[in-house]
């Protein structure tokens, strides 16, 4: 019998089994290393949404919402659905059907939209009709599936009586205005350029957002506070941020909390 050939295969098995244990426990242990990382990305991941989620919860805006419209995703909100004055976020309506009605008017739009000036608004919208009463008409079936609603072109609170009683201009939930911007924006973003420049422009912080893309504000004492911003979170990739129901100043506190960690966090 040939001992030695026989040792030859022993020692040769022995091998190859210590070689595919080494693999084994290789793959095991870098398994588990993966698993470990992988599950502390996760618990990261859970904390930035969590402490993002609690910076929306402490506005001083009674309504909020943060969306990705590269993604068409809700990043993180508040009230969505509840239906507030819209103010002057009601000019941007009106900015859109003006433009289509007339590209001439890019100008002055632009001017309106930057300077929240309501007797503009009300020149531009009479593209749209020769009276209030058309012009309205016009744009709430220019936005009704939308589910907002209009008594007026510029968003002003309306008297109705001599004792101190008003209406909202306009009014709609913030899932129903962002549905809105997220159709028109894309396709006529020229009519925002210059609501992110600084001159004469109601949107005081405009210098302080990094990577503004558009801005609008909105206030009268039914609506509080409004502000809609427009920012750029790395390549190709836009994030509207949306206050509604704030207070004159806080609105602007609100949306610079939200875009500072959005801008800054890996949401």
């Amino acid at each position: 019998m040939d001992y030695t050939k026989g040792f030859k295969y022993i020692v040769f098995y022995v091998f190859i089994s210590s070689i595919f244990l080494s693999i084994t426990v290789y793959v095991l242990q870098n398994y588990q290393k993966n698993q470990n990382i992988f599950s502390q990305n996760l618990k990261k991941i859970k904390n930035t949404q969590d402490n993002f989620q609690k910076i929306i919860d402490n506005t001083a805006a009674k309504g909020v919402l943060v969306y990705d419209l590269s993604q068409d995703k809700i990043l993180a909100s508040k009230n969505v659905n509840k239906v507030y004055s819209l103010a002057s976020l009601t000019k941007i309506i009106t900015a859109v059907a003006v433009y289509e009605k007339d590209k001439n008017l890019l100008s002055e739009i632009r001017n309106m939209l930057k300077t929240s000036s309501n007797p503009e608004a009300e020149k531009l919208a009479l593209v749209l009709g020769p009276d209030e009463k058309s012009q309205v008409t016009y744009i709430n079936n220019f936005t009704k599936k939308y589910n907002l609603n209009f008594r007026n072109v510029s968003g002003l609170d309306i008297d109705i009586d001599n004792q101190g009683s008003r209406i909202t201009g306009g009014e709609g939930s913030l899932i129903d205005l962002i549905n809105f911007v997220k159709d028109f924006y894309p396709k006529y973003p020229e009519l925002f350029d210059e609501t992110i420049l600084k001159d004469n422009n109601t949107n005081i912080i405009t210098d302080d957002l990094n990577f503004l893309t558009i801005s609008k504000t909105g206030f009268t004492s039914l609506s509080g506070g409004n502000l809609l911003v427009g920012v750029q979170k790395g390549l190709n990739r836009e994030i509207f941020i949306l206050v509604l129901n704030s207070t004159e100043k806080n609105r602007f506190v609100d949306v610079q909390n939200i875009a500072n960690f959005l801008l800054q966090s890996s949401i």
